[in-house]
């Protein structure tokens, strides 16, 4: 009788040892995701924005407001197009160590009655959000969401933060606006995972740390909405094996019937 417990007792942690084992044998295998998104139309300059309120304090220190939507650099890099795994149910065991050192307050700030930064994101099981109104005037800020609870604050003047978590993964960036102030608007990307990007003036992201595997990645842009893509639909995304190292997608060219071109040819007028 002792004989049979001690071996079923054995079999027992030599089978949690062999799950543990190729748990952390899975974890251990990691690649990075990099690329550059360039738009390959004609040079696009940003419109200045009309300012038609409490213009002592949003133009104060001669701040220029820009329209932010759609911002392409010298060589045509495309600036906040947000690059994700597109995943809500990502398993929290996947992700690499690295990302748990990550800060678990995000910050955005009002400032001229402008939002900054105007693209940013967020891994809700470990970070929340922090709006921080730095004038001396109220802002009505407002959060768009998909799957969250909506929510829309008066953000305290003169640098008082309001801490905003949230429940769930968002399937694409929430619109945040203020009810005010018109044309103040910024993005939120609201993620169940740290696997996300935002990319530069240059057009270029780098994702570190993917496990390796095949996983579905969304490229989507407020002016375009998913930009790459296999096919039809347009919100199919793009699905790669992430190996081992570096997985470079090279340079990535959007040409101009993937946004909206009303916009586009107003800003370039």
């Amino acid at each position: 009788m002792r004989t049979t417990v001690y071996l079923n007792l054995t079999a027992c942690l030599w089978f949690v040892y062999c799950i543990g084992s190729a748990t952390q044998v899975q974890a251990t295998e990691w690649g990075t995701l990099s690329g550059k998104i360039i738009y390959t139309g004609k040079p696009v300059k940003p419109a200045q924005l009309e300012i038609t309120k409490d213009r002592e304090v949003c133009c104060r220190d001669k701040a220029v407001h820009l329209n932010e939507s759609f911002l392409v650099g010298k060589q045509g890099g495309l600036k906040n197009v947000f690059v994700y795994l597109q995943k809500t149910d990502f398993n929290q065991a996947l992700v690499h160590p690295m990302y748990r050192k990550l800060p678990s307050t995000v910050d955005l700030k009002v400032k001229s009655c402008s939002f900054h930064p105007h693209a940013t994101g967020v891994w809700y099981r470990l970070q929340n959000i922090s709006v921080e109104n730095q004038d001396p005037i109220a802002h009505n800020t407002h959060f768009f969401y998909f799957r969250n609870t909506p929510t829309s604050f008066i953000a305290p003047p003169l640098g008082m933060k309001k801490p905003l978590e949230f429940g769930t993964a968002e399937p694409l960036p929430t619109l945040v606006t203020c009810d005010i102030h018109l044309w103040e608007k910024a993005y939120v990307l609201i993620q169940d995972h740290p696997y996300f990007a935002i990319t530069d003036e240059t057009g270029a992201f780098e994702i570190k740390n993917i496990p390796v595997g095949k996983w579905k990645f969304q490229f989507w842009h407020e002016e375009g909405g998913y930009i790459v893509h296999e096919g039809k639909p347009r919100r199919g995304g793009k699905t790669m094996q992430i190996k081992p190292g570096n997985n470079d997608l090279g340079v990535i060219e959007v040409p101009p019937e993937e946004f909206d071109l009303k916009i586009i040819e107003k800003q370039t007028k």
